[in-house]
């Protein structure tokens, strides 16, 4: 806790949670390596050392480990990268849980409902919450995705907190992806992340009518087989196929070609056992609770292609739209029913043509040949494309201690 000059205000401003100096040890890293979060090239990896406030050099940006652990490595997804910007909010203002949220939607969107992330959808199931306590909003962590009461979405039985996790930062290169100006936002020292127009998370009449026609899809996943997924199964998904949901990846979870996939960051296969601890480590769940790793519903792959695909890109406005971010007159901490009080305001964000072409792209009985082409691509071992050279080499497998998880980190 502490006192600092905001960056936005010349009043002083009462915090808690910021920056301390990084625990990240060199052993740390060599487990990060192992697992295939980060590169493997040294020149990747800078250690802040002792340094209380982050200063990463020119092209890193600030990582921690608990995010790479959620599904999150560099170079990052376009859905991420145009989310932050839109919402006007560095990375490490999320929390891990927020990584984890932006991890399930998306395998959500890609390897059960055969699209893209969608924007609309997004924003129909969460919104925008800073955190606060009674020493003041964190800086570190401030904000936060959460799920909105009247949406019937999984019951994720998620941990309360992470422990420790806001000591273990480091600088990690941010790879430049073909067709970006820009990666990750550049690191910006400010204490306390301003409300934003965009965090009321507003649907045009036409966002609406997708967002809730693709919901009603959720539901019928999340009921399937006459149970009820929690998202544990979601969550399977992606860790059992070594992907990371949130990193920049040579094709789409629905084109998942097996053990040989270019997407895949370890190309070690996890056993069963194996799975359900990973998984296990992500929830607030005990070894003595159920955990179920399959649903009813087998995800979408290679070999088990959508029916109906989504062609057309429904992410938020980039940093290349010109999109304006403007403050809100309203910087309370506000509630939920607040939130969604705004929702029927007349703030709403720029209409594009995204929703109907989105529409009208939904096919029958096909998948579109130059992504079909991608993952045979991928399966065959030829060559793919830009993304995937900036992606972590996959890790080879070792013994059964090799799988560590967060919780090994030292502390």
């Amino acid at each position: 806790m502490g006192k600092k000059k905001s960056g936005s205000t010349s009043e002083a401003v009462k915090v808690s949670r910021d920056w301390s100096a990084s625990a990240i040890s060199n052993r740390d890293i060599n487990k990060l390596r192992a697992l295939g979060f980060i590169s493997a090239s040294e020149e990747d990896i800078r250690l802040p050392g002792s340094v209380t406030r982050p200063k990463p050099p020119k092209g890193f940006t600030v990582m921690f480990a608990a995010f790479l652990f959620r599904g999150l490595s560099l170079p990052a997804h376009e859905f991420l990268r145009s989310l932050l910007f839109f919402y006007g909010i560095q990375l490490w203002q999320l929390t891990p849980n927020s990584i984890l949220h932006l991890s399930i939607f998306i395998t959500v969107c890609e390897a059960f409902l055969g699209i893209e992330p969608h924007w609309g959808l997004w924003r129909k199931i969460f919104y925008v919450k800073r955190h606060n306590d009674s020493n003041g909003p964190p800086v570190v962590g401030g904000v936060g995705f959460v799920v909105r009461k009247e949406v019937d979405y999984f019951d994720y039985p998620m941990k309360e907190s992470v422990q420790g996790w806001r000591n273990k930062w480091f600088y990690l290169r941010d790879p430049a992806v073909s067709g970006r100006r820009s990666n990750l936002p550049p690191f910006d020292d400010v204490l306390v992340a301003h409300k934003k127009k965009s965090w009321n998370n507003a649907l045009s009449p036409e966002e609406k009518a997708t967002a809730d026609e693709l919901f009603k899809q959720i539901v019928t996943l999340k009921n399937s087989g006459g149970m009820t997924m929690r998202g544990t199964e979601v969550v399977s998904v992606f860790l059992q196929r070594r992907v990371q949901p949130l990193m920049s990846r040579p094709h789409q979870l629905w084109l998942f070609t097996g053990k040989n996939d270019k997407s895949r960051v370890n190309s070690a296969d996890l056993s069963a056992d194996e799975l359900q601890n990973e998984v296990r480590r992500l929830t607030c769940l005990s070894t003595k609770d159920t955990i179920v790793l399959t649903s009813a519903r087998p995800p979408y792959d290679f070999k088990h292609l959508p029916s109906e695909v989504a062609v057309a890109q429904c992410y938020p406005p980039s940093p290349e739209s010109g999109v304006v971010l403007e403050d809100d007159d309203d910087d309370s901490e506000g509630t939920e029913d607040a939130q969604h009080a705004l929702e029927d305001s007349d703030v709403q964000e720029e209409e594009t043509a995204e929703d109907d072409a989105f529409l009208k792209s939904r096919r029958r009985k096909q998948v579109h040949d130059d992504l079909i082409a991608s993952a045979e691509s991928s399966s065959t071992g030829g060559d793919n494309d830009a993304d995937e050279a900036a992606s972590p080499p996959p890790a080879k497998k070792g013994s059964t201690s090799f799988f560590v998880d967060e919780d090994d980190l030292d502390l």
